[in-house]
């Protein structure tokens, strides 16, 4: 009898623990459900990948179009097309960045393949640009230590030289300098507070050294860019104008300002210099003082760049350290803007000040 009331009691504990297994099988399962609903399409490395892919398919069609129609020789056809290269390259910033926020949940291989795609892009619209858009611009090449220098910069720093000679000053041209293999300098340069100067530095590991007062616009993608001596020059090189495949380093530079686009940036006894930044790693700097860093694009404004000082003393306010701060959102002078325009008008207007 003893035995039939255990083993009732038994089978009456047993059914309740199913019971209950089965409610907190049932509560999980929607929890579950929920949180798989409420999950952010961001978030969906699949959902990710198809609109990313979308983005570069339609930007591409959209640049194609406008650059048959620009050899058809269609009116307005290449201001159509220079507005669509600009919004191309805008968007191949947004693609970069997007696949930077998504690292946390895409594959190592989805990271490269995307970025391949967004260089793709960038190459097109440089290609393009070339090809309908060409303007006349320095180029560095091994041909010049043949040529001797034949006026390749003369009609760029003409008017600078004729302003310093009027001043009574020593007049110096910036001269090109074939240092080997696919390295090439541009040095001893002075712009006179006026000249805009374009160098090419397509595929090209590039320094621009012993300068001032001038703004040097850096188009295509370099391997690498270094700058060196340079006193009061404003160095574009991001956006539609210019990128570093490579790193960026910067030494022995005072006042001016520099805006990049690179993989890193690495900063050496440096003093009041501007940074506008877009770099995949933490800048770095060492020996250096008074240097500002803003970021190239930030939508909101409310963006910061951290910088990796190794002459690190903390600053009161937390805002950097003693040797960098952040520029304040309302001072960001190169922040943000969509065109070369506007870019080289504000730059124009720090090299001035």
């Amino acid at each position: 009898m003893a035995s039939s009331s255990s083993a009732s009691r038994a089978s009456t504990v047993l059914a309740r623990l199913e019971a209950r297994h089965r409610v907190r099988a049932l509560e999980a399962q929607k929890v579950k459900s929920q949180t798989s609903t409420q999950k952010a399409p961001e978030e969906d490395s699949d959902a990710f990948l198809s609109l990313f892919t979308q983005i570069q398919k339609e930007t591409t069609q959209n640049m194609q179009t406008c650059a048959v129609a620009c050899s058809s020789g269609e009116p307005e056809a290449q201001s159509k097309l220079a507005n669509e290269i600009a919004e191309t390259l805008v968007t191949c910033d947004r693609m970069r960045a997007m696949t930077a926020s998504a690292t946390y949940y895409l594959t190592s291989f989805d990271v490269r393949a995307c970025e391949a795609q967004s260089n793709a892009l960038r190459d097109l619209a440089h290609a393009l640009r070339a090809k309908h858009l060409p303007r006349r611009r320095f180029k560095f090449s091994q041909d010049f230590s043949r040529r001797g220098y034949a006026g390749a910069l003369e009609h760029v720093l003409e008017s600078a030289s004729d302003t310093s000679t009027a001043n009574g000053d020593d007049a110096r041209t910036a001269r090109p300098a074939d240092i080997g293999g696919r390295e090439a300098a541009l040095e001893n340069f002075d712009g006179g507070k006026t000249q805009v100067i374009d160098v090419d530095v397509s595929g090209l590991d590039a320094t621009i050294r012993d300068g001032r007062d001038a703004v040097v616009v850096c188009r295509g993608r370099a391997t690498a860019l270094r700058l060196a001596r340079l006193t009061n020059c404003i160095v574009l090189c991001a956006g539609e104008m210019g990128s570093v495949d490579g790193p960026v380093y910067v030494e022995e530079c005072t006042q001016g300002a520099v805006a990049v686009d690179s993989r890193q940036l690495r900063i050496h006894d440096s003093q009041g210099v501007a940074f506008y930044v877009a770099v995949s790693s933490t800048p770095i700097m060492e020996d250096s003082s008074n240097l500002k860093f803003a970021p190239w694009r930030d939508e909101d404004g409310t963006g910061d760049v951290h910088v990796q000082d190794f002459n690190r003393v903390l600053r009161d306010d937390g805002m950097g350290t003693c040797n960098w701060s952040t520029i304040d959102a309302t001072s960001r002078v190169l922040t943000g803007l969509n065109t070369e325009e506007a870019v080289l008008s504000a730059a124009r207007g720090l090299l001035c000040t």
